[in-house]
């Protein structure tokens, strides 16, 4: 069977010293549990809360990243969204959880994601995973929690005895929400060595090929076939679609490196002009003028210029001039740029904010020596992260893998026969320089913005931001924060009279919630066309009520029937009025229910040495008991369902 094999993107970071990072979201190592194996209490002093869990901000600079590379490997979208799998349920599909990392052509390295290390083991800056209650429980575990990831030079002895791993526990495969975090695979304190790789002796040159595939044991090979048929469809699917454009596309580089004379010898195919249709989303007057037998010459230049403008041809082309360019005069390339050019230029590099200034900045006719160096060396990182490329665009790898077999001995016996699938994760990076980053980080400046309401602390936050730049002139800052704020208020438009006294209304009004007010029923008098499909008996009745708002006290028959649905009416009012005050005690009295649950837990779980500052655990309890819960029972009881 053919293989497939897609690929993904890489980031990094080169540290010269041990850094403290942001730790992963949760450490489920600090949670207190009952060790049956050992008949003792883990973590006794740690309350069974999820504050000790889960990392707070601001106090959460804990896990240390070692000095050398760090690569991140990030999960194509694909295998980030649900796929319908046979059973007809749609689920996250799983993700490789074998990489081979292949250092300048021979040094390799596995990493293997969903490695769990054994329990008991203690160790630091690690990643933990919970091990569900039901999983605990069947599997006769001890430890409620497990680290997990590990990396290791091929040929090199582990350190760890015993192979578990994630499906081992969790009977289903490792997928990109991990545990349930939804940062799980995107933050890398949360994926340490999971999806990462840690070179720990980088050298300027260096490359890197990251293979990664499954292996994920059994019982997942029908998501696995659903998986690879889904991918393959897209990846062909992106195939086809570049493999038709592919003589369109080039001649758009020739149109937009200057050669003019590719207009009039621009011809469309059937198969072509069919995909276009759809790829460029063209209306379907242009659609039918451009499908047709001979389509005018005005009409095949719109469609090529469309085609340009959706593969950002112009952009491509442009950048490998400003690439070519730097490279050879590093220290003074952009002498020759116009304000336009050096406008485009700054809008896709990120670097110090002052030189971005002086690119933009009309009155600077000349970049200096220093910032032509610097933009030159930002150029060539962005050059080696090779962002700047058409979206359909496949490279000669990649087209290689649909045009001739792909030969299995790259990854050799670190790909498991068994349940294996031809499903692959490929790419290749080489390291041009190691920016250092020192351990002592960079002040980085913040701007807060602080308002009653969200659209009043944007404006604010704007205005002030004007005020700055000194791009207000004779305005003031509060009078450009009113009229931004203006803006995004709907009631204002049409108002030509009091518009100072509704603004100031309408600023006040927004700094309230409404809260939901509870149930109240009244009689309907209107005939409305609905009217015509309710029942003889019912429109007879709405009749009656319509006349008895003009009915004589001389009709007391009908007066009397009015007055007596009315009270009914006040009844179910008082009613429904009791029963949503008696919703809201009981939501109120469960808040206070948990409030009280929190102490109970911090009095039966003291800090070492301080529980005499607490009061019993026992006592805490049986005030939750005779009190809350039974108010509670009691209102749930009284008030009822509807």
């Amino acid at each position: 069977m053919p293989r497939l094999i897609i690929p993904f993107e890489v980031k990094g970071i080169y540290l010269s010293d041990n850094q403290t990072i942001t730790e992963p979201s949760a450490d489920f190592s600090k949670v207190s549990f009952f060790d049956k194996k050992n008949e003792t209490v883990i973590n006794p002093s740690m309350p069974y809360i999820s504050e000790n869990l889960v990392s707070q901000p601001f106090e959460n600079q804990k896990m240390e990243l070692e000095k050398g590379l760090h690569l991140h490997f990030i999960i194509p979208d694909m295998l980030r969204a649900d796929v319908e799998f046979p059973n007809n349920k749609h689920e996250l599909p799983p993700i490789p959880n074998r990489w081979l990392v292949i250092k300048n052509g021979s040094e390799k390295h596995i990493i293997e994601s969903d490695y769990l290390y054994p329990e008991y083991s203690s160790l630091t800056n690690k990643v933990t995973v919970p091990i569900p209650w039901d999983k605990f429980k069947a599997k006769n575990l001890n430890v409620p929690f497990r680290y997990m990831g590990r990396q290791y030079a091929v040929g090199a002895a582990k350190a760890e005895t015993g192979e578990t791993y994630w499906s081992n526990i969790m009977d289903e495969p490792l997928t990109a929400e991990g545990y349930g975090e939804p940062s799980f695979i995107g933050f890398l304190p949360n994926c340490k060595d999971i999806l990462t790789f840690h070179d720990a002796h980088p050298a300027a040159g260096d490359t890197y090929e990251i293979w990664g595939w499954y292996d994920l044991g059994t019982g997942t090979s029908d998501k696995i076939k659903a998986l690879f048929q889904k991918t393959t469809e897209i990846a062909k699917e992106q195939f086809n679609t570049f493999s038709t454009l592919e003589s369109l596309i080039e001649n758009g580089i020739k149109y937009e490196k200057g050669d003019a004379t590719i207009l009039n010898n621009l011809v469309f195919t059937t198969e072509q002009k069919t995909l276009l249709s759809t790829y460029l989303e063209l209306d379907k007057d242009v659609k039918s003028k451009f499908i047709g037998a001979t389509p005018s010459s005005d009409i095949i230049e719109w469609v090529f210029q469309q085609l340009i403008i959706k593969e950002n041809i112009a952009l491509k082309v442009f950048f490998e001039k400003v690439f070519a360019d730097s490279a050879a005069t590093p220290d003074g390339f952009l002498d020759t740029y116009t304000f336009e050019q050096r406008q485009m230029l700054a809008n896709h590099l990120d670097i110090d904010k002052i030189i971005l200034a002086n690119l933009r900045n009309t009155s600077i006719t000349k970049i200096n020596q220093t910032d032509n160096t610097a933009i030159s060396k930002a150029l060539l990182i962005l050059k080696d992260k090779g962002t700047l490329t058409f979206k359909n665009t496949l490279s000669a790898f990649e087209r290689s893998v649909f045009e001739t077999t792909f030969e299995t001995d790259i990854i050799g016996d670190y790909h498991s026969t068994e349940n294996a699938n031809n499903l692959f994760l490929y790419t290749k990076t080489k390291i041009s320089t190691l920016e250092k980053i020192n351990s002592q980080q960079a002040e980085i400046d913040y701007d807060i913005a602080v308002g009653n309401s969200g659209t009043e602390a944007i404006s604010a936050f704007v205005a002030n931001k004007l005020a700055k730049s000194g791009d207000l002139g004779s305005f003031k800052k509060a009078h450009i924060e009113n009229v931004l704020e203006a803006v995004q208020f709907d009631s204002l438009i049409g108002s030509q009279v009091d518009i100072g006294s509704r603004f100031t209304a309408a600023r006040h009004e927004k700094t309230f919630r409404a809260i939901e007010g509870g149930i109240k029923y009244l009689f309907d008098f209107e005939i409305t066309p609905a009217s015509e499909n309710l029942t003889e008996e019912n429109q007879a009745f709405k009749k009656l009520l319509r006349e008895s708002k003009t009915a004589q006290t001389a009709d007391s028959k009908l007066y009397n029937q009015v007055q007596t649905l009315k009270e009914q009416l006040y009844k179910i009012n008082l009613l429904q009025t009791r029963y949503d005050k008696n919703i809201r005690v009981i939501q109120s009295k469960r808040h206070q229910l948990f409030a009280d649950w929190y102490k109970y837990m911090m009095s039966a779980h003291p800090p070492y040495m301080q529980d005499k500052d607490y009061p019993k655990g026992d006592d805490v309890l049986r005030y939750i008991y005779g009190h809350v819960v039974e108010d509670i029972s009691e209102l749930v009881i009284d008030t009822g369902f509807l």
